[in-house]
């Protein structure tokens, strides 16, 4: 990965063509301030996608009528909330392989979403392996890069974008 730090504790640059970013940030809450580490890997799909680990607010919502397309895989299913606008492209993109890969990082990274703008992972605290880093920007830029490709290979370019802003 190509990529320089800059003065407030992040790094940015590009992996497997894709750009990266790896960064620190504080939220208040109360009178505590938390501090969280974040990596995000560009991915840009021409049609909205989430991609998020089910848990117990989500299976609250999905009472109320939250979305939740399913895929027929039910390890994945159960273990992802997806939403979207078409969902039959969708699991089109989402071919076993994908979920596979999917699946693999959530359990090796934890935490992973992915939307038709990037791969995320966040962690509250500061991450100090830089082996961890690289072990986890190798793994989501790899997921990015199997969702675009599934993208491309399922159903044609008009599902990925290459204006990127």
């Amino acid at each position: 990965m190509l990529g320089s730090w800059s003065e407030t504790g992040e790094i940015s640059g590009r992996h497997l063509g894709r750009q990266v970013r790896v960064y620190t940030f504080r939220e208040r809450s109360g009178r505590s301030t938390y501090t969280y580490t974040r990596i995000e890997v560009e991915l840009q799909l021409a049609l909205r996608l989430r991609i998020f680990r089910e848990g117990l607010w989500q299976k609250v919502t999905k009472v109320f009528g939250a979305e939740d397309l399913q895929t027929g895989d039910d390890a994945f299913d159960r273990r992802f909330m997806i939403q979207g606008d078409d969902a039959e492209t969708i699991r089109r993109i989402l071919s076993p392989q994908v979920r596979e890969m999917l699946l693999h990082c959530d359990m090796t990274c934890g935490g992973v979403e992915v939307s038709n703008q990037g791969v995320v992972w966040q962690v509250q605290g500061h991450l100090s392996s830089s082996a961890r880093i690289v072990s986890l920007v190798r793994s989501l830029s790899e997921t990015a890069q199997a969702v675009a490709d599934a993208a491309q290979t399922q159903v044609g370019s008009h599902a990925t974008r290459t204006d990127f802003h």
